[in-house]
């Protein structure tokens, strides 16, 4: 066999569970085989990033802040992350999940913490009411998500907010860590936040995004270029967590 013909043959095998999950074999498959599937396809991420994290088990929240800092946790689920940052820093947490089945868990650790404030709507690029497949942390508002046509899955509706209408009610000036886990709205959510001037005023971003939307490629492409005009890449562990600071800062 050649060396093009290997090559090709290694990347169709190594592109096949991504492919599969995709179709509907693949969205009606077993939680497990569904995560053998992405365990190969996201292999490198995750070995790097669990690697990082035994280095430094605080790499998530591992930025420059402190009580008179301002952190919007996009995608709060229970509030795990939101707690750790808190109980670290004593940041000013703003928490926005649009899933109702973790708000009440998510509600009570922000309980403990005068300084989390919990916002029971997620954040887009507009207002609207979406339908919501609820899969615990992988709950999504997208169709192409292969969970979306599993049979008897469960739906709901949640509210969507224009985030930077929501930063403006807020009166938000600067943000010192945006974290966005939501599931492939961040595709909507940081373009808006370029279009409306803010990316240069968030000093760090952790951003997850997710492979299963169409063109998630070319468009995690573009959003990074995007940021690299005001920020720098700290590291990338790809469609796991990346993080960026911006260039001006120490």
């Amino acid at each position: 066999m050649d060396r093009a013909r290997a090559v090709y043959a290694f990347r169709r095998a190594y592109r096949f569970p991504i492919a599969f999950v995709l179709t509907d074999r693949g969205r009606n498959a077993t939680p497990a085989a569904r995560q053998l599937y992405e365990h190969v396809v996201y292999s490198r991420g995750l070995i790097g990033m669990r690697k990082a994290l035994q280095e430094n088990p605080d790499l998530l929240i591992d930025f420059d802040l402190d009580e008179k800092s301002v952190v919007v946790d996009a995608g709060a689920f229970v509030g795990n992350w939101s707690e750790r940052v808190a109980r670290k820093s004593g940041a000013q947490i703003y928490a926005f999940e649009p899933n109702p089945r973790p708000l009440q868990r998510l509600h009570e650790r922000a309980a403990n913490y005068p300084n989390i404030s919990v916002f029971e709507y997620g954040l887009g690029d507009r207002d609207e009411t979406l339908t919501m497949t609820v899969q615990g942390p992988g709950s999504s508002f997208f169709p192409e998500n292969y969970f979306a046509k599993k049979r008897n899955v469960e739906v709901t509706t949640a509210q969507i907010r224009d985030v930077a209408e929501v930063f403006k009610e807020l009166e938000l000036e600067h943000i010192n860590l945006l974290e966005l886990n939501i599931e492939g709205s961040e595709y909507d959510v940081l373009p808006r936040l370029a279009e409306t001037g803010w990316i240069p005023r968030i000093d760090a971003l952790l951003i997850q995004f997710h492979e299963w939307l169409p063109s998630a490629h070319r468009r995690r492409r573009a959003i990074q270029r995007m940021l690299r005009g005001t920020h720098t890449q700290l590291w990338d562990y790809p469609w796991v967590w990346e993080a960026w600071r911006r260039k001006d800062l120490p």
